[in-house]
């Protein structure tokens, strides 16, 4: 069914996607063009849609999506959020952001045309089969991007509030991010060269954070090095070896918080210990291993810049206070 009370298992875990560069926030392509009370937006995978009025029945298919709309619409507009967001282990909508849309959607284009929405919001990376049959029922689809840098999800941000004849809020969402963004390097000032701390991110698989990626950017906003910069040869078709984890040796150790129903956390992070190899790491040895949210990791929206200052916290706790 599309419309539940609660949370689904999903199918797969999300994951950061390529995507096409997107304009900065100050580029003007994001600009709806207003003609009488219609207007045409483009999307992020370059289409352009035509809509007779401000949408008042959304449907969004991703965690993204659902919270930049959370932000920028009243929660009247929304239908459906997508079914990942009860799963708080990868959704950063609040609890009052859920409680306040009921409807979680599918990804099932019969179902979704059913409820006649006015705009469905997808994903650059949504299923091509899913796309051409919800287009082919001539339903309006606006299908956002997964940035990998702080100014692309800012557009991203912006493009979507724009598409929903909300640009103003999409705006004051940047403001706030870049005011917090501001106050953070404010903080972190002194944190510079060999003073910024190394650290690995593991999922369940091996080490994370390909340069480029949006976890190595978020790194480096923290001021924190990420170790596996330097490897990038050796992660292009596999992860990091043992032995070159233990070459780098960091200071922190960030493991999986989220098992998507399919892996143990717990039984996870005991292994990892008792690794004969990972045990002799220094962030092991000094009880640097770290349990950050894949919510923040897999970011998608506003919050990136919660991921930021939540690095920032676990890593330089005594920059903080209490």
């Amino acid at each position: 069914t599309l419309l539940l009370s609660g949370c689904q298992p999903s199918a797969s875990v999300p994951a950061q996607h390529e995507q096409p560069s997107q304009s900065a926030v100050t580029s003007a392509p994001a600009g709806a063009q207003q003609t009488g009370t219609a207007y045409t937006v483009k999307d992020d995978a370059g289409d352009t849609l035509t809509l007779p009025h401000k949408p008042m029945r959304l449907v969004s298919l991703t965690y993204g999506t659902d919270e930049i709309l959370a932000a920028t619409v009243e929660p009247e507009r929304i239908l459906a959020y997508s079914h990942w967001a009860d799963d708080t282990g990868i959704s950063c909508l609040s609890e009052a952001e859920r409680q306040a849309v009921k409807g979680r959607s599918q990804d099932n284009a019969e179902m979704i045309a059913a409820l006649h929405p006015d705009l469905v919001v997808a994903s650059i990376r949504t299923d091509e089969q899913l796309v051409t049959l919800l287009k082919k029922m001539n339903v309006p689809l606006y299908r956002a991007t997964t940035p990998k840098n702080w100014q692309d999800m800012q557009a991203k941000v912006l493009n979507l509030a724009t598409a929903v004849g909300e640009k103003q809020r999409g705006e004051a969402v940047i403001r706030d991010m870049d005011t917090r963004l501001a106050k953070l390097e404010e903080q972190l000032k002194d944190v510079r060269g060999d003073k910024r701390k190394t650290a690995l991110v593991f999922n369940f698989t091996g080490v994370m954070g390909r340069k480029g990626d949006l976890i190595d950017v978020m790194l480096g906003m923290s001021h924190v090095v990420n170790g596996a910069e330097p490897y990038q040869k050796e992660m292009i078709n596999t992860y990091l070896s043992k032995e070159k984890v233990m070459e780098i040796d960091p200071d922190i150790i960030f493991l999986p918080t989220w098992g998507n129903g399919k892996h143990d956390v717990d039984r996870n992070r005991e292994q990892f210990i008792a690794d004969p190899a990972y045990s002799q790491l220094r962030a092991v040895r000094s009880g640097a291993l770290l349990m950050f949210p894949e919510r923040y990791f897999y970011v998608a929206s506003q919050h990136m810049i919660d991921s930021v200052e939540e690095l920032a916290r676990m890593v330089y706790p005594e920059l903080f206070g209490k």
